[in-house]
């Protein structure tokens, strides 16, 4: 804590964090404290074949790496998601993301046969170990290439043990024209840093390429696929020719067309109108996320200067609203990035504040039946917010809890179903696997 920050942000330990929030599942506490401050792997696990046979990180439209790629020493070999074992008296505990810190006391190692998660701070004779985990296990997906002799990963990831193909089908975002993205977001500088360290992404994807990547994923051996997410950056003017909205619908009814209703598709763009709505879900889509990311109105303006600019932030959450009439109740997602309203210097300093900024919001939202989520927020290399914020990232791991389950309470006290199309379903501790947000872990 310094003079111009408010809180103390450093790492601290899991079993003292146990002590401190005994009303909070391990898991819970766990997933949270390695999303704000990462994960590392001991030079050992590095080293060894066991990165060889897990499912690696093919990036979201974002990176949610904390280190920048030439400080990734396992580039191209960072498991996806880890899932906790035998905690919490359950067999299986969250599922989590992995986000790479070289600095983060977390790290990944093999104690005693079993692959742990463990934590060493200065001062500590030796690391400890935390609990027994898994990695999201290397699908056959991973080593199949297209018909043009690329891999199939360059198009798609198929992930969360099989159940979720997820495929950014636009990689740009032209709110990044003048200076415009959201503060937090790392989008249009994925593919161009990736690409000098040899790892390709392709920027704008044809159906056809997706439909290749999605039907070798139907393929995989016991597939447990049931849920295809679809997302990309914002048009302003065209795209090949097409606006938007244009461009996104050719990409659901490509997939409609061949496999019917069969699988959940979701579809992440701009909030757009009902009308707008009714032709996306005619064309396969059953959930639509249009990401709102800060509630606060001035918060909104400064981290989403593109958003308020283009659709304004009442208009954007006017068409949310609306869209549930058109895909139903549990249906509509929009995304908010828990953390993004702390940072400074214009954010909320105090915690309790901050959390009932967004509560209130998302009480306003599920009196109509949306159903937001969370992203929890993490300060990537290639944001407008990675020099701004080194001082100020994470806000206190409090915050963060106190959030999660508040906005859990609030769906069981408006009586909304979890969000629809996620993996593990509804789910329930250890069941449901969706490794963005801890808000569905509270789930008995």
């Amino acid at each position: 804590m310094t003079a111009d920050n408010p809180w103390d942000n450093r790492p601290q330990r899991l079993e003292e964090l146990f002590e401190r929030y005994p009303d909070y599942p391990k898991g819970v506490v766990i997933k949270i404290a390695t999303m704000i401050w990462g994960t590392r792997f001991s030079p050992s696990l590095a080293a060894s074949e066991v990165l060889d046979n897990v499912n690696t990180a093919r990036y979201y439209i974002f990176s949610m790496d904390m280190d920048k790629p030439e400080d990734i020493r396992e580039l191209g070999r960072v498991p996806t998601y880890y899932r906790l074992k035998n905690i919490d008296n359950h067999k299986y505990g969250p599922v989590v993301h992995v986000r790479p810190n070289n600095k983060s006391p977390y790290f990944f190692d093999m104690v005693n046969g079993k692959l742990m998660l463990c934590e060493e701070f200065p001062g500590d004779k030796e690391p400890k170990a935390i609990a027994e985990v898994e990695f999201d296990p290397k699908p056959e997906f991973n080593s199949k290439l297209d018909s043009n002799g690329n891999p199939l990963t360059g198009l798609a990831s198929l992930i969360f043990w099989g159940e979720f193909f997820y495929c950014a089908v636009l990689r740009a975002c032209q709110y990044w024209q003048g200076g415009l993205q959201c503060k937090f977001c790392d989008l249009n500088a994925v593919p161009r840093d990736l690409r000098k360290h040899g790892i390709g992404l392709p920027v704008v994807k044809r159906p056809e390429e997706v439909m290749e990547a999605l039907t070798a994923a139907t393929q995989e051996p016991n597939t447990k696929l049931q849920y295809v997410f679809l997302s990309g950056g914002a048009v302003v003017k065209e795209i090949q020719g097409m606006n938007g909205f244009s461009y996104y619908i050719r990409f659901p009814e490509a997939i409609k067309n061949k496999f019917g209703r069969r699988y959940t598709i979701h579809l992440q763009t701009v909030a757009a109108t009902r009308e707008v709505c009714a032709q996306l879900h005619s064309a396969g889509v059953d959930v639509h996320e249009a990401n709102i990311e800060v509630w606060d109105p001035e918060l909104f303006k400064w981290i989403c200067p593109a958003k308020d600019k283009y659709v304004g932030r009442e208009e954007w959450i006017r068409r949310v609203i609306e869209s549930v009439e058109v895909f139903g109740v549990g249906n509509v997602v929009p995304v908010f990035v828990q953390g993004v309203e702390m940072a400074q210097p214009y954010g909320f300093k105090d915690v309790d504040a901050a959390v009932e900024s967004t509560l209130k919001g998302w009480d306003y939202l599920m009196d109509y039946g949306v159903t937001p989520r969370f992203d929890i927020w993490v300060l990537e290399p290639g944001s407008a917010f990675w020099e701004s914020q080194q001082e100020f990232y994470p806000p206190p791991i409090e915050y963060f809890l106190k959030k999660t389950k508040g906005a859990w309470e609030l769906q069981r006290a408006h009586g909304l179903p979890t969000a629809h199309g996620y993996p593990g379903g509804g789910g329930g501790y250890g069941i449901n696997m969706f490794g963005q947000t801890a808000q569905w872990d509270f789930i008995d």
